[in-house]
């Protein structure tokens, strides 16, 4: 798998710890705001980032529903802080790559992205949703698929920060290990 360039993301699905898991969740109006706006970051793992969509969206619903309208003000206020993201560069899983946001011009990441992100389940998953559930799509999401979608139409391969060569990618560390045989 690492050598086939698989990302981070999915390879650890099959790793010798993998495992299914079942989720409750319960926390205060301002954790979860805040936890959202982490784990709906494309960087972040995609089973996560999918189940904050889905409770996102149900908490959208649920305010749209509120007749009084200070309340429903006060809560469309607090919804902001579940998305107040910026180009991304908190760590080289795929850097900026998805661009959500432009990065800033003249901006070089320190390192290339560890991972290839045209190659990811998640760009998947964000172009699934653009077509089937567009409502779990964040803002500015639908205009940057829809570009990634109709260059790929053209023929055009899509931009990346990531290099093959580079020694901390999956298929470049796993030839430092001692039990790595091709």
């Amino acid at each position: 798998m690492c050598e086939d360039e698989i990302t981070y993301m999915e390879s650890r699905y099959f790793g010798f710890h993998s495992q299914t898991i079942s989720l409750t969740y319960q926390a205060s109006a301002s954790d979860w705001l805040r936890s959202c706006n982490s784990r709906t970051e494309n960087n972040f793992a995609d089973e996560i980032n999918y189940m904050y969509r889905l409770m996102r969206y149900e908490v959208v619903k649920a305010v749209e529903n509120i007749k009084d309208p200070l309340s429903k003000k006060i809560w469309n206020w607090l919804l902001t802080f579940s998305d107040r993201k910026t180009w991304y560069k908190r760590d080289h899983t795929y850097n900026n790559d998805f661009a959500r946001y432009p990065t800033p011009e003249g901006y070089k990441f320190s390192e290339p992205a560890h991972n290839d992100w045209r190659k990811s389940s998640w760009k998947l998953e964000l172009e699934r949703m653009y077509k089937e559930r567009p409502e779990l799509l964040l803002p500015g999401e639908p205009e940057m698929i829809k570009k990634w979608m109709d260059a790929e139409a053209r023929g055009e391969e899509l931009p990346t920060t990531y290099d093959p060569d580079f020694k901390l990618t999956a298929k470049a560390r796993i030839k430092t290990v001692p039990y790595y045989v091709k």
